[in-house]
C-alpha cells in the first residue's frame, strides 16, 4: 500500500520436538525471526525441547516488502560457552499469513521439531486480484417492427395508434 510502511506482528507461541543439543538431552532454546533487513528474538526457554515462548516480536521490513518476500525463523540452543548452536531453520511466505486477524501455523524446522507462530501483516499488498473484462454480450431478441407508444400523452379516450417501420423506405 502505497505510503504505508509494512508491519509484521509476530507471537511465537512454542515449539514441539526440537533437536536435543546440549548433554542432557535438552536445549535451551529461541527463535531469531527476520524479514526485510528487520530481526527479532524470542526469550530463551531453559531445559527444555517443548519450549513455551509465549513472545511478541514486531519486525518492521524495508518499504520494497511485498506479499512474495519470506520470513526466515532460525531456532538455537543457548550456550554459555562458545556459539549457540543451530536447532534448525524455516522461511514461509508474507502471502502465507496475509489475513485481517493474523495467522497461526505449525512450521516444521530442518533439522527436527517445528514451532507455532502467529503472524499478522499490516502494510502490504495482497496479489493483484484479476478483474473481469466485459466481454458479455447482451441481445434482447430481434428489434420490433412496430413500437406501441405508451404514456400520459394518449388519453384513455383517444384510441393509440400504433407506428409502423418498414425495412425499406
Amino acid at each position: 500500500i502505497p505510503g504505508i510502511n509494512p508491519v509484521l506482528y509476530i507471537k511465537a507461541i512454542r515449539g514441539r520436538n526440537l533437536v536435543a543439543a546440549d548433554s542432557n538431552g535438552k536445549s535451551d532454546p529461541y527463535l531469531i525471526i527476520a524479514c526485510g533487513g528487520s530481526e527479532g528474538r524470542t526469550r530463551v526457554v531453559k531445559k527444555t525441547v517443548d519450549p513455551e515462548w509465549d513472545s511478541y516480536i514486531t519486525l518492521y521490513p524495508s518499504k520494497s516488502t511485498t506479499y512474495d518476500s519470506k520470513i526466515s525463523i532460525e531456532a538455537f540452543d543457548e550456550d554459555f560457552i562458545g556459539k549457540d548452536d543451530s536447532l534448525g531453520t524455516a522461511s514461509v511466505r508474507i502471502a502465507d499469513f496475509m489475513g485481517e486477524e493474523g495467522v497461526t501455523s505449525w512450521i516444521p524446522l530442518s533439522r527436527k521439531g517445528e514451532v507455532e507462530l502467529q503472524i499478522q501483516v499490516t502494510g502490504i499488498q495482497g496479489p493483484p486480484v484479476a478483474t473481469p473484462t466485459a466481454t458479455a454480450t447482451f441481445t434482447a431478441g430481434p428489434t420490433p417492427m412496430y413500437q406501441q407508444p405508451v404514456g400520459p400523452s394518449y388519453p384513455a379516450s383517444q384510441p393509440q395508434q400504433q407506428q409502423y417501420h418498414s425495412g425499406g423506405e
